[in-house]
């Protein structure tokens, strides 16, 4: 299994969403299973890095920045993985 590193601001960003659904949206069964979600695509992704399809982002999206990404999509929303060389 491969190291996966989550930046502050990945964890930061997933502390407030999961404090949203569970605290504003008053539930915390479907926070705790986003939080699943998401901790299963890390887990994918540090175990099988190259299983997941590699986007080239030349302009910077919101929060991912320019480069290859490899992404773990889910539902609505993406987990992606920085390609170091």
């Amino acid at each position: 299994m491969y190291r996966l590193d989550v930046s502050d601001k990945a964890d930061n960003d997933l502390d407030r969403i999961l404090s949203y659904i569970a605290e504003d949206l008053a539930a915390p069964q479907a926070a705790a299973s986003f939080a699943n979600e998401v901790y299963g695509c890390f887990i994918l992704i540090s175990s099988s890095p190259v299983l997941f399809v590699v986007k080239s982002y030349t302009t910077a999206p919101v929060r991912f920045g320019t480069g290859l990404k490899r992404q773990c999509g889910m539902k609505d929303f993406i987990v992606a993985r920085l390609i170091e060389k």
